[in-house]
């Protein structure tokens, strides 16, 4: 790959050694899919559990979290595309699995666990990430996810 182009360095278990420019952008394009499925079911749980509850503060939570997952959406969208990959169309299982905690409160605080899950995989696909404003992206991405943990666990300890 070209010295701009996005590219990540393969983790070992992935690597196809006979092709590993082709290896490492497919790669890429599943990490940043898994990614974008987990914001788009992370958006869609903001929008349903703003209509679950009567709470101001917390539908003005919400709606502020919807638009930062739906902001993330369309990041990947782009960085998906940048690198020649088709962006998914699918929503996270995590949308079902949420939805089906009546509970507002534990709603939110297994929300808080796919955030974390989410910064893991950052974590990790940061790391790997060779391309700098795709880096910064995912950066920017990562930081904003562990602002959303703490205001949510802030909300969550407040409920007490």
């Amino acid at each position: 790959m070209s010295k701009g182009a996005f590219s990540v360095t393969p983790s070992d278990d992935r690597t196809n050694h006979s092709e590993p420019g082709l290896s490492a952008q497919n790669e890429l394009i599943d990490d940043l899919n898994i990614l974008l499925e987990a914001e788009r079911a992370g958006t869609r749980v903001a929008i349903s559990s703003a209509k679950d509850t009567a709470s101001a503060d917390l539908k003005k939570f919400l709606a502020s979290l919807k638009h930062d997952e739906a902001h993330w959406c369309d990041m990947l969208t782009r960085n998906i595309e940048k690198v020649n990959g088709t962006p998914s169309l699918r929503c996270g299982d995590f949308y079902d699995k949420a939805m089906a905690i009546d509970d507002i409160l534990e709603r939110l605080d297994f929300l808080n666990r796919g955030q974390a899950w989410v910064v893991r995989k950052l974590d990790d696909l940061i790391a790997r990430v060779e391309n700098t404003e795709l880096r910064s992206d995912l950066q920017l991405m990562h930081d904003n996810h562990r602002a959303s943990i703490a205001e949510t666990t802030r909300i969550l300890q407040a409920a007490k």
